[in-house]
């Protein structure tokens, strides 16, 4: 994404829905990774798939390719003309690190290993994003 060549941490939600979306090298290796996706259905005989994606810009941009791939490929997806947005997919909000350096990640994943339910530095627990 825009973000990771940035080195910037884009986890508000009020940035991330309009901001970082993804450069043109990860919006190839979206496709590519379609790939993947229509093998596993036609391996499993699946007559199609639900794409679904936060509202996240970077999440909806991979899920869009990953569509557009699957379509070109011959695989049914639902909804057929979009990609399903699930605000309950959001990634982590960072606090007080978001907009900053992705440095920082490594700041909150040591007091991850600590504790699921640490907040500091105004991070969303790991255990909130995961219930």
């Amino acid at each position: 994404s825009k973000a990771n060549v940035a080195h910037v941490i884009s986890s508000a939600t009020e940035v991330a829905v309009q901001k970082h979306g993804l450069t043109t090298a990860g919006k190839e290796m979206a496709r590519r990774a379609a790939s993947d996706v229509v093998a596993e259905a036609r391996k499993n005989g699946c007559e199609g798939i639900v794409l679904c994606s936060s509202d996240f810009k970077r999440a909806w941009e991979t899920a869009q390719a990953v569509r557009e791939a699957v379509h070109a490929a011959g695989v049914r997806t639902w909804p057929h003309n979009e990609v399903r947005v699930e605000i309950a997919l959001r990634e982590r909000f960072f606090g007080d690190f978001d907009g900053g350096p992705d440095d920082a990640y490594e700041r909150v994943w040591a007091d991850d290993r600590c504790s699921a339910d640490h907040t500091n530095f105004g991070v969303e627990s790991v255990r909130s994003v995961l219930i």
